[in-house]
């Protein structure tokens, strides 16, 4: 049986252990689930350098730690499956947000990926001949960042082709309120946007691919855009909603296409160019916009830490890509 390698992103027969071309050992959870059928997902996240792709990371691993998820989620835990994620995690994720410290900016790209089960989480169950059901079973989410400017973003996906070949779902993070900061420097919000994608389009190119990737649009550092409508739109609604109960998952993607849409219309007015780029090279875009944090930092340190929309990057990349 062929399975899928995290670190090469090659199909090797399940007998091997040790990636050929990293000489990384394959976690054994990963062969036996992948085996046996277990989803793999990947979180793909593009973004220039500072815009709180760390933190975004940092705000979901945290908040997988102590958020209140089985609540929603009953039974909800993780499995890190290489020692090197639960450690990365740990030191450089969660233990800095703990300490009431803003994580620091790196456009450093995961040496090797991080490497989750999530056991007992809400996915799509397909019945034969009546609807689809949801039932809390296990995935395997599998983490790689592409970050820093735009030169260093079009090298760093260059030199990991492979990961994009096999990834379906792409992440981009962007800091409306920081781009429109840097406007008055004279280089335009529209120009950045779309430069960014512009390199990520040619790199997809050379993969000669005939079907398209899906795209999601988080605009991040949203609790500087709320209650701003006259500048940001629909982007400045406050959101108390963050992740949805089994039984919610249905009106939460309502409200969240309902969301997107309204992003879209404001997205179009203000930035046609790139949304046009958008939707003329993407198969399903979405919009969103999160708070990694919540609140704003005060000397690169937080007094409190209420993140908003954190999980919507990785339940609409289950969403677009079938598995709710």
């Amino acid at each position: 049986m062929m399975i899928l390698c995290p670190f090469c992103m090659k199909s090797h027969d399940s007998s091997i252990t040790e990636c050929p071309d990293k000489k990384i050992k394959i976690p054994s959870t990963y062969i036996h689930d992948s085996k046996k059928g277990t989803p793999v997902v990947f979180m793909f996240t593009v973004g220039y350098s500072g815009h709180t792709k760390t933190c975004f990371l940092s705000s979901f691993f945290h908040t997988l730690y102590h958020g209140a998820i089985s609540k929603r989620w009953p039974g909800f835990s993780f499995i890190g499956l290489t020692m090197e994620t639960l450690n990365k995690i740990h030191d450089e994720y969660v233990n800095i947000l703990e300490q009431g410290v803003l994580p620091p900016k790196t456009a450093i790209m995961f040496p090797t990926p991080l490497i989750l089960k999530l056991q007992q989480m809400p996915l799509k169950v397909k019945r034969l001949f009546r609807r689809s059901t949801i039932k809390q079973r296990e995935i395997i989410f599998i983490f790689y960042d592409i970050g820093g400017g735009t030169y260093e973003v079009d090298e760093k996906i260059k030199q990991n082709l492979p990961i994009l070949n096999q990834i379906n779902t792409l992440i981009f993070l962007i800091n409306l309120p920081g781009l429109i900061d840097e406007a008055q420097e004279g280089i335009s919000v529209v120009q950045k946007l779309h430069n960014l994608l512009n390199t990520v389009y040619l790199a997809i190119e050379e993969l000669e691919q005939t079907n398209k990737k899906n795209i999601i649009i988080c605009f991040t550092k949203a609790d500087l855009m709320w209650d701003k409508e006259d500048i940001y739109g629909p982007l400045a609604k406050r959101s108390d909603s963050n992740m949805p109960s089994i039984s919610e998952v249905s009106d939460y993607f309502d409200e969240t296409k309902q969301h997107s849409e309204y992003i879209s219309e404001y997205i179009y007015k203000h930035y046609e160019r790139f949304h046009t780029t958008l939707y003329n090279n993407f198969n399903s875009v979405y919009f969103t916009s999160l708070a990694p944090l919540g609140t704003q930092p005060e000397d690169n340190k937080m007094s409190i830490l209420a993140p908003s929309r954190i999980f919507d990057p990785m339940l609409l990349t289950l969403r677009l890509e079938g598995y709710l």
